[in-house]
Formats: structure tokens, C-alpha cells, sequence
């Protein structure tokens, strides 16, 4: 009734496995084993970082990069058009394209009311021949025929 590991079913092992793992075993007892204090010196930082010390070290560091890039920006100062970042490069070229559009259509804006002008002043010329005032109703049966003249002919 006396069992030994290795002798139970399914659990024996070749004998060559058994005597490596002696081996290794005998050779892990006469290894110098690290005290606890050498193991805290060895490995502080990682300590650190499970105890909660990690956190606060990655906050003052990215506290840290911000604060040199803020710097740096800020040494180039605002009147410096030759050391501009590509960001405001793109932000300016976008204000120009929006400018010049809005340029574009006040332009065509204005040619539509110049066109409106001059059509108003070839009208009134047309009924300018005639002294005396029109009524309303001639003026619009006249603006009316010399509209549509004026499109056959343009």
C-alpha cells in the first residue's frame, strides 16, 4: 500500500525525465536566492507602478510633454510668418478660397444688379420720348413688350 508518485497509474514519468528533474531541483536549492530588500531595490520601479506610485509618474510625464510643446510654440512667437506650422498654412489657404468665393459671388451679385440697371435705363429712355407722364398700366405694358424684345434680342 506504500505509492510513490511516479508508481501511480498514469502518472509515470520516462527515468531520464525523473533524473533531470532531480537534477534541476538540487540545482535550484544551491542557488543564492534573493533577499526581499535586494528584490525591492532590483525591481523599485515596477513595485511602484502596482502600488499606484505609476499613475502619477505617467501624469507628470505627459504633464511634462505638454509642457515643452506649449513652450515651443510659444517661442515662435505671433509675428514670425516664416516659422508657421503647416496647420496654419492649410487654415490660411482655407480663408483664402473662402474669401475669393465670397468675392465671386458678390461679383456675379453686382453684374446682376448693373444688368437690372442698365435694362431700367434702356426702358425709361424708350418711354423718355413721350412728354407726358404714362399711367402704370403703360408703363408695364411697355416694360412688358420691350422686356420681351429686349430677350430676343439679347
Amino acid at each position: 500500500a506504500d505509492s510513490t508518485p511516479s508508481e501511480e497509474p498514469g502518472t509515470k514519468h520516462s527515468a531520464d525525465f525523473e533524473q533531470k528533474h532531480i537534477e534541476f531541483l538540487l540545482e535550484q536549492a544551491n542557488k543564492p536566492r534573493m533577499t526581499w530588500e535586494e528584490y525591492k531595490t532590483k525591481h523599485k520601479e515596477q513595485l511602484q507602478d502596482r502600488l499606484g506610485d505609476g499613475v502619477q509618474r505617467e501624469q507628470a510625464e505627459y504633464r511634462r510633454m505638454l509642457d515643452e510643446e506649449r513652450n515651443r510654440k510659444l517661442a515662435k512667437g505671433s509675428n514670425n510668418k516664416h516659422l508657421v506650422d503647416k496647420d496654419d498654412d492649410k487654415k490660411r489657404k482655407k480663408k483664402e478660397k473662402k474669401e475669393k468665393k465670397k468675392d465671386k459671388k458678390k461679383e456675379k451679385k453686382r453684374r446682376k444688379k448693373d444688368k437690372k440697371e442698365k435694362k431700367r435705363r434702356k426702358r425709361e429712355d424708350s418711354e423718355g420720348g413721350d412728354d407726358a407722364p404714362a399711367s402704370k398700366k403703360s408703363r408695364r405694358d411697355s416694360a412688358s413688350s420691350s422686356s420681351s424684345s429686349a430677350s430676343s434680342v439679347v
